[in-house]
């Protein structure tokens, strides 16, 4: 193990301790302990220097390993039991002490470290600060800042906001709706029984100059870009609600059609960003960022196609990129989450997730990308680009977000994969994966042979010519024109318009009015 530690050098989960004549200070390896267990956990080796160069310490002839592992744990809070045991290296001992990670470990006397980098760009012990402690607290669940009753009432409370929320709110709760306004806001966690409003509450409704004054540091920017060049920028510091129905309604400007799908002779528009992607992706960016960071949530649209939504804050303690599908959420800030749920503005179930992933996958086009660290979470979504076959084979099914999943990934491989591949794509166990495999089965949409899947040839759409399709929109909407042939085919306009000339050569379609707004109808 020495050997591999050294072959590795410091870095944030090793930390090497000089000790040459053994007066290494047993407070300064408690603090390294501290320091380490705080972070991921690793290795404190003790004799050997910052270089990697060994040196050695003298400590294993004073005590055994085993009183310094009953030190350590009498000297941090809550308890630390680490694995301690020595080693030689060129006749020189080394002592290398295994930390497991542990949630806010403290020394004795109340000391907070945490891993980190300094100027230098060493890794070395910081002090964790008040805010990072509260962070690393929403981290793992043990505490909900939303939840904080505050010293004000409802006078803090912006009356056309409250009025909206409650709106929503009867909509979709009908349980609720002959209660008095005083009984839904407490119910949905706005006001304690006591008439304190909460965070949750002040941030969902507040008026903006206390919201401003209770968190100087909320805010929502969004830009939209046309290469580098911001062409717009709106930066909100109001409440939730007003910001999210402004965003819901900015969507319909930002967001517009690329093109359609027909089948069974029902049209499908493919959009640049799903409706309940965007919905989802918004909401989760505004309810699940650390409240504990100063920093601003983001929403960057750009001309190409791309939506990037950013906000404070990574992933919640368990959270991975590669589990996100499957594992039983919990929120960062809980009463927030539950009182979007409540009004029925976010998903209920708390898996809005899996519409921003059907909401790509449906049109044929990338699936979510994240990009993650602990200080945020930003998640992109391509729009612009999408697979007219992978559209027109799952759009109008009745698929659980699994089996739309699945289908997806079969045809996004030629129509052919294995449940191996399955089970990582769907980020469901092989077993569960099978279940659904399964259904698909009994449906006729894929047959299996052991380990393989394949698409049927019944799910399989009739290719049709570019030409039968322009005659089918017609068909369908009366007329067509060359911008929407462009769009139809995902091809450039002046093709589109050699087409069309074609199909008058033929005599199949004739134009209606001048160049400019010529429209093409059947003849």
């Amino acid at each position: 193990m020495l050997h591999e530690l050294l072959r590795m050098g410091e870095n944030e989960r090793v930390e090497f301790k000089s000790d040459r004549k053994g007066q290494l200070k047993l407070d300064t390896i408690i603090e390294a302990v501290v320091c380490l267990a705080n972070h991921k956990g690793g290795y404190l080796v003790i004799g050997v220097e910052d270089d990697g160069s060994v040196s050695g310490t003298p400590r294993s002839k004073t005590e055994t390993v085993e009183e310094l592992r009953a030190k350590i744990y009498a000297k941090t809070r809550p308890h630390t039991w680490v694995k301690i045991w020595a080693e030689k290296y060129e006749e020189k001992d080394v002592i290398i002490i295994e930390i497991p990670k542990q949630v806010l470990t403290a020394t004795a006397d109340g000391k907070y470290l945490r891993r980190g980098v300094e100027g230098d760009n060493r890794p070395s012990c910081l002090p964790l600060e008040p805010h990072e402690i509260l962070s690393v607290l929403t981290f793992t669940g043990q505490k909900d800042m939303t939840a904080e009753k505050l010293s004000i009432g409802k006078e803090a409370l912006d009356e056309s906001a409250v009025e909206l929320l409650l709106k929503i709110t009867k909509q979709n709760q009908a349980e609720l709706r002959n209660l008095s306004v005083d009984e839904i806001l407490r119910i949905l966690g706005i006001v304690t029984s006591e008439e304190n409003i909460t965070l949750a509450g002040l941030l969902v409704c507040g008026k903006d100059t206390i919201l401003h004054e209770f968190m100087p540091f909320h805010e929502v920017i969004l830009n939209y870009f046309d290469g580098t060049e911001l062409k717009e920028q709106k930066v909100y510091h109001t409440n939730l609600t007003n910001i999210f129905f402004d965003l819901m309604s900015i969507y319909k400007i930002y967001n517009k059609g690329i093109g359609e799908v027909i089948k069974d002779g029902i049209r499908y528009e493919i959009p640049l960003i799903d409706n309940e992607s965007y919905r989802e992706a918004v909401s989760n960016a505004l309810i699940h960022r650390d409240f504990s960071i100063a920093g601003s949530v983001s929403i960057n649209w750009y001309e190409d196609g791309r939506l990037v939504i950013s906000n404070p804050g990574g992933f919640v303690e368990g959270v991975t990129v590669e589990n996100i599908l499957s594992i039983t959420p919990y929120p960062r800030n809980p009463l927030l989450s539950e009182l979007f749920r409540r009004t029925g503005i976010v998903e209920k179930t708390g898996r809005g997730v899996d519409k921003i992933f059907v909401g790509q996958a449906k049109y044929g086009k990338s699936l979510p990308i994240w990009d993650v660290n602990s200080k945020h979470v930003s998640l992109i979504l391509i729009g612009s680009k999408w697979k007219r076959e992978i559209a027109e084979r799952l759009l109008g099914e009745d698929f659980t977000p699994e089996e739309l999943l699945i289908m997806y990934h079969l045809y996004n491989n030629d129509g052919k994969t294995t449940l191996d591949e399955l089970s990582k794509a769907v980020q469901r166990r092989k077993e569960e994966v099978m279940y659904f495999v399964w259904r698909l089965e009994d449906r006729g949409f894929v047959q299996r042979t052991n380990e393989n899947v394949f698409g049927k040839e019944k799910f399989k759409v009739v290719a049709r010519s570019q030409e039968e399709m322009v005659i089918e929109h017609i068909k369908s909407k009366g007329s067509i024109t060359r911008s929407e042939v462009a769009q139809l085919l995902n091809i450039s306009p002046s093709t589109a318009l050699r087409m069309l000339q074609k199909l008058v050569q033929k005599g199949t379609v004739r134009r209606i009015g001048t160049r400019g707004g010529a429209k093409y109808v059947l003849n």
